[in-house]
């Protein structure tokens, strides 16, 4: 069902996906409905046909990825894709001995190798090959985690179950002789699934006299309705890879008695979540069970145990993202991408910048770039990454011959541009290279800088407005919003005296500085008193100090400088306040509301798509003091406070989602990178 899960997830966000398989099956409808395109190879005369099937369906569709599961398939997936294609294999357990030969000499053919447990993994490794550790994953399947469970009714029997293949390994003959050396006590016995071995299962049951006791079920459609008909449930495989069915069990809080075999330790803790037992001990079996069914008190606990386990480690919406990331990771471990970004400085667009290198470094990608300067050069130093350093004098000139020197160097597949000049000279530069250009736009500026880009990625709706008026092409320009690699804070804050109000913001004429400090100095005495501290460095430091020395009131400020980490200063502070001019979307509001700030901003560019109106903020007009003065004090009085604060958390967990920033932002490199080739 993971293959399943990975087809819906992978197609949710944009990618085209086939799927091959030799037979038809009920899996093939919830793919079609899912709309994914399902071809059946069939099965005849040495699997030749398929072969020449799979070869002419790969020159059609020419996959970026072939991911196989099972022998046959893996088998000719390899030899058809050759080392033209990365192949990425999932292996699901030990198979035939004809397997053991055949995955020693074609192993080498496979990029990655999935295994679904560390024991798998371990067996294999010692068994067929020992594979490079970079060249192989452990990723749990996992289950999917659905609503609170039920209470049980007391009242009833309690329920011994099981559901897996009737098959010697899965060791359900166990089971039923471990029941029938507990025929005093009271309990029902259900097996769920089919298989070779049903009739010799049902000839023991009635030979031990569990007849009445016992129910057969076969095939189950419903996997979580079924199981949860039980209060325990055993998995007594003689062999096992990993044990979804446990899974799926813990997850609805049924606490598991498990063989002490292949990877259902590392699912089942002894004694926390379940109790194992050695392999094909049905004795230890009927002690386990007996020990169960008499403490109730102890099903419950292991139960609610199970859950937390399942939810914290194996979870199927991590197992989905850990197999994109290694698609992702084997697919673009080439993809070389050089970031220009005219600037030296930390604000909000040099460090989303210096987030998404980190990310892609970590992916594989191999990243350069090329700044203004320090701090900036430093912190992209710090990710490994070859930075060049030029300055913006003379209007950007030694800036553009340095960024021209690079491309020529690192001959890159794409360019990532950030801030105008930047987007500017790199657009004309990867015009002339025939390298494209994705542009960053982080505030409402002229589209004539991004004349020669690709395509656009504005971090706010305002922002693609903006582009759009001027005329941008809406095929060309996608909103992508700003967000920060930080959690929200706990708990919502209370204010306090004297109220500390902090601008987290470059020293720059459009962030507004100087209109809100004279606002503030003019009319001090009808505000509660308080603190301004200013954080941020820029041309305008020596102008704003100055201002604040001349006013009577210019002790209440605090310069901070610069702070390539403000957490410990926003910790300490009240309120934020933004009173900008022209604003794209503001990164330093994201990290006030992090730690439940409330804000006070001005209403222009994207800050509205972050601040709503009288619920985690005010937005007052740009160059108004009469507005800023009466937010200030209706936005310390303490209900109003505690309220903003409040909203403020919770508004940026529902905004601040890094992770779909980063995925949206890849997705794009990689498509117009796929386009210019």
């Amino acid at each position: 069902m993971i293959m399943l899960d990975l087809v819906r997830k992978l197609l949710s966000e944009g990618h085209d996906v086939e799927v091959l398989a030799f037979r038809d099956g009920p899996v093939k409808r919830k793919l079609i409905e899912a709309g994914c395109r399902v071809q059946i190879l069939g099965e005849s005369f040495l699997d030749l046909p398929a072969y020449a099937r799979i070869r002419k369906i790969l020159s059609e569709f020419k996959p970026d990825l072939v991911h196989s599961h099972l022998f046959r398939a893996t088998f000719l997936a390899r030899m058809a894709c050759g080392r033209e294609i990365p192949v990425v294999t999932s292996i699901h357990g030990c198979e035939t001995l004809i397997y053991h030969y055949c995955e020693r000499f074609t192993a080498c053919l496979s990029r990655h190798l999935i295994f679904p447990s560390r024991f798998l993994r371990s067996w294999y490794q010692k068994n067929i090959r020992n594979f490079p550790a970079c060249c192989t994953s452990i990723i749990y399947p996992g289950v999917e985690i659905a609503g609170e469970c039920e209470s049980k009714n007391g009242g009833e029997l309690p329920v011994v179950g099981t559901l897996s293949r009737l098959h010697p390994v899965k060791g359900v003959d166990l089971l039923i002789r471990a029941a029938g050396l507990l025929k005093g006590l009271p309990f029902r016995l259900l097996i769920g699934g089919d298989g070779r071995q049903k009739e010799q299962l049902l000839g023991l049951v009635k030979e031990l006299g569990l007849a009445e006791k016992s129910s057969f079920v076969g095939e189950v459609d419903d996997v979580k309705g079924f199981i949860s008909q039980m209060d325990i449930f055993v998995a007594a495989s003689r062999q096992e890879a990993f044990g979804i069915h446990v899974c799926e069990a813990m997850e609805r809080e049924i606490p598991v008695i498990a063989a002490r075999t292949g990877g259902l330790p590392e699912i089942v803790k002894e004694g926390e979540t379940g109790l194992l037992f050695p392999t094909d001990d049905c004795g230890q079996l009927a002690q386990s069970i007996e020990k169960m069914l008499e403490d109730k008190a102890l099903r419950d606990t292991f139960g609610k145990a199970s859950r937390k386990r399942i939810i914290s480690g194996f979870n199927r919406k991590i197992a989905l993202e850990k197999h994109l990331e290694l698609y992702e990771k084997i697919v673009s471990k080439n993809m070389k991408v050089h970031f220009a970004i005219s600037s030296s400085e930390l604000g909000g667009g040099e460090r989303l910048a210096l987030s998404l290198m980190k990310r892609f470094v970590g992916l594989g990608w191999q990243i350069t770039a090329t700044c203004s300067g320090d701090p900036l050069a430093d912190e992209i130093r710090k990710f490994g990454i070859a930075v060049s350093v030029a300055s913006q004098r003379a209007g950007g000139i030694f800036f553009a011959r340095r960024l021209l020197r690079d491309l020529r160097v690192h001959k890159p597949y794409m360019i990532s541009s950030h801030l105008n000049k930047a987007s500017m000279f790199a657009g004309f530069f990867g015009r002339l290279q025939g390298v494209p250009v994705v542009s960053h736009v982080h505030g409402l500026n002229r589209l004539s800088y991004y004349s020669c880009s690709s395509h656009l990625i504005a971090v706010s709706q305002a922002v693609a407005a903006h582009l759009i008026k001027q005329g941008g092409d809406t095929k060309c320009i996608s909103t992508v919003k700003n967000c920060i690699e930080l959690q929200a804070g706990a708990a919502a804050r209370q204010t306090g005296q004297p109220m500390k109000i902090v601008i987290l913001a470059k020293l720059h004429r459009n962030k507004g500085h100087e209109w809100a400090l004279k606002a503030i100095f003019e009319h001090i005495s009808a505000l509660p008193e308080l603190e301004l501290h200013i954080v941020g460095d820029g041309p305008e430091k020596n102008r704003l100090e100055d201002l604040c020395r001349k006013s009577s009131t210019g002790n209440r400020i605090v310069f901070h400088g610069f702070q390539n980490d403000p957490a410990p200063i926003l910790d300490q502070m009240h309120v934020a306040l933004l009173p900008s001019l022209g604003e794209g979307i503001p990164l330093s509001l994201l990290e006030a509301m992090s730690f439940g700030l409330p804000v006070i901003a001005t209403r222009v560019g994207g800050i509205p798509e972050i601040i709503t109106e009288n619920e985690n903020g005010f937005l007052i007009t740009p160059e108004s003091p009469q507005d800023l003065v009466a937010a200030i004090r209706e936005i310390s009085r303490p209900e109003i406070y505690r309220k903003f604060s409040d909203a403020a958390l919770r508004k940026f967990s529902e905004l601040n989602d890094f992770d779909e920033m980063l995925r949206q932002t890849r997705e794009i490199f990689c498509r117009v990178v796929k386009q210019a080739q």
